[in-house]
């Protein structure tokens, strides 16, 4: 009867040290690595780069490159799922967002054509489209 007090005990204690302890190890990744893990799985053979300003040059000239570009826009909510960018332009968003909160998005474009729309997907709000 003892052996299995001890026993259950044991197991117990296990299960207690297991459920304070795992959490600490997760982490929620943030969009900037769910846009480099998506680019990194969907085009195993391509480099990944981010840029800041759009840059129509890189853009328009990315195919042959093995390189897929990320760009990085800052904007702020305008209530609903649609934000205002800092050079004024509209953007969608996966979800929606309270108004007046600043929204960090990525957009990655296909690495295979030239044309300037031709994003493949959207990060935004830990979420991809």
């Amino acid at each position: 009867m003892e052996k299995k007090i001890n026993a259950i005990s044991a197991i117990i204690t296990i299960i207690i040290l297991l459920i304070t302890v795992a959490p600490l190890q997760a982490q929620a990744l943030t969009n900037k690595q769910i846009a480099k893990r998506y680019a990194k799985t969907h085009y195993t053979e391509c480099k990944v780069k981010f840029f800041r300003h759009y840059d129509a040059e890189k853009i328009e000239n990315r195919k042959g490159t093995k390189v897929v570009w990320i760009w990085k826009i800052y904007s702020k909510s305008n209530g609903n799922k649609y934000g205002t960018c800092e050079d004024g332009s509209i953007i969608a968003y996966n979800k929606k967002v309270k108004k007046g909160k600043r929204v960090v998005s990525y957009c990655i474009y296909n690495p295979y054509t030239n044309y300037c729309d031709d994003i493949v997907a959207v990060v935004d709000n830990k979420m991809i489209r």
